[in-house]
């Protein structure tokens, strides 16, 4: 019986079973960015989306299951700055502020949400547009850093403000970025 489910929900060619599910990663999503709960019940969850509580239990077996499959389905989305290697770190912090919640849950350990490998590419792209096409290991380096400084922002010290953060981010960088210790010369700040 379990495989059948299994087999269901990967399927998920019913338009029904479709809507049900997209209607219970909405609710999750939003009750998660107005930061209520970073760990709503099942009762909420059905509230929120309007569907049945055997519903829920159709698609998911938990609530972590479906947080998860909410989560894992956010893009990642950065855009490069003008001012330097690191200038799209300060868009990165303020949009973490304004859905504390959203990124505290992104980014927990606990979550098998793909942030970090999502996040790793798009820095990995934008150091390649501008023109650095072997950066993979600064890349991973700086999108694991950033992943770090923004866990622990939000854990340890979530009232400072995200412009006081990035800031601080590109402070802790800048030494890196100003050596030469075999960075591409793009990488590094003049």
């Amino acid at each position: 019986m379990a495989e059948a489910v299994i087999e269901v929900r990967m399927r998920g060619a019913d338009p029904r079973s479709q809507r049900s599910r997209q209607l219970l990663r909405a609710a999750a999503v939003r009750l998660l960015r107005k930061g209520s709960d970073p760990q709503p019940s099942v009762s909420t969850l059905v509230r929120t989306a309007q569907v049945s509580r055997s519903t829920f239990y159709a698609h998911y077996d938990s609530v972590d299951e479906l947080l998860d499959d909410a989560l894992g389905e956010l893009t990642v989305s950065i855009m490069p700055a003008a001012d330097g290697p690191l200038g799209f770190v300060r868009g990165v912090f303020e949009q973490a502020a304004q859905h504390r919640e959203l990124a505290a849950a992104l980014l927990s350990p606990d979550r098998n949400t793909g942030f970090a490998p999502r996040l790793r590419l798009q820095v990995a792209q934008i150091l390649a547009d501008g023109g650095l096409e072997d950066c993979g290991l600064a890349a991973e380096v700086l999108a694991d850093g950033m992943v770090a400084a923004l866990r622990w922002w939000l854990d340890v010290c979530p009232e400072r403000p995200a412009r006081e953060m990035a800031a601080e981010f590109v402070r802790l960088w800048s030494p890196v970025l100003a050596s030469d210790g075999g960075l591409p010369a793009g990488l590094r700040l003049q």
